[in-house]
């Protein structure tokens, strides 16, 4: 907690000139529809996902919004959000340290790790991102305060679309400004097993990986170093993802049902 404190002092001194500090984390899942009426309480629901940048500096909130039919919420998408984050950084920044939770689907894997070493090493003005991770259980972040101002601005609210959700994530906090909501699709997601498969041996368990040019921190570097001068991300999905027919059966029809028969009288 005192580093996370001292790297955020450190990024509000420089004004986020040359370095950043920020927390992430993947908010709990939202759904849709959304509403308090208890003919859709039952129901199976469309999944919806928000993972939360808190950028300590400014301090701006980041949000990366997606459902299930454009992507998972697997480590390949925490991935792809934090290298869109760190592609939207101005040029004069060269050092990004990073906070989040232990949570091994989501943040700590080789998979995040691959996609920062790909960030330092073809974002030509980063020199340096570390990722750090809280001990469990001590894992307060600021991104998590961002959950629970979305969680105040849902109460008394009926959503029923994704596009929806990010209006009200956007409207939920004023001041200092609103949170800025970037709206993602399948064709927006990386392959990043294809990443660490390649560019990255003998992964062991580390508390800190630090990515710095074109060397990494791990517990044993091989020997010869990789070229990333000509490799590039592939996307993870080709078209979006099917909704099961479980989910269909017992969500979406029959919420479309209720809600046509509920508004018939008004219309008429």
């Amino acid at each position: 907690m005192q580093m996370k404190q001292n790297d955020r002092n450190r990024g509000v001194a420089e004004k986020g000139r040359s370095f950043r500090a920020a927390t992430f984390d993947l908010q709990a899942i939202l759904s849709v529809p959304f509403a308090g009426d208890n003919q859709i309480f039952y129901k199976l629901k469309l999944h919806v996902y928000n993972l939360t940048i808190f950028d300590g500096s400014n301090p701006e909130g980041h949000c990366y919004v997606w459902d299930e039919t454009h992507g998972k919420k697997g480590s390949a998408e925490i991935g792809t959000c934090l290298l869109k984050y760190l592609h939207g950084l101005p040029e004069t920044v060269t050092h990004v340290s990073t906070f989040s939770d232990t949570c091994g689907g989501h943040n700590r894997n080789k998979y995040v790790a691959a996609a920062m070493l790909y960030a330092v090493n073809k974002i030509n003005h980063l020199k340096v991102i570390v990722l750090k991770f809280m001990e469990s259980g001590h894992s307060y972040l600021e991104a998590d305060s961002m959950h629970a101002t979305i969680e105040r601005a849902r109460k008394h609210k009926t959503i029923y679309t994704t596009r929806e959700w990010s209006v009200l994530i956007s409207a939920a906090r004023i001041r200092p400004k609103p949170y800025i909501v970037n709206n993602l699709n399948f064709n927006d997601f990386y392959d990043l097993q294809k990443v660490a498969d390649t560019m990255i041996s003998n992964v062991t368990e580390i508390k800190e990986p630090r990515g710095r040019g074109r060397r990494t921190k791990e517990k044993r570097l091989r020997e010869t170093p990789p070229d990333w001068t000509s490799f590039e991300l592939l996307k993870k999905f080709t078209q979006s993802l099917p909704v099961s027919d479980k989910k269909k059966r017992r969500s979406i029809t029959s919420a479309c049902r209720y809600y046509t028969q509920r508004l018939q009288p008004i219309h008429q």
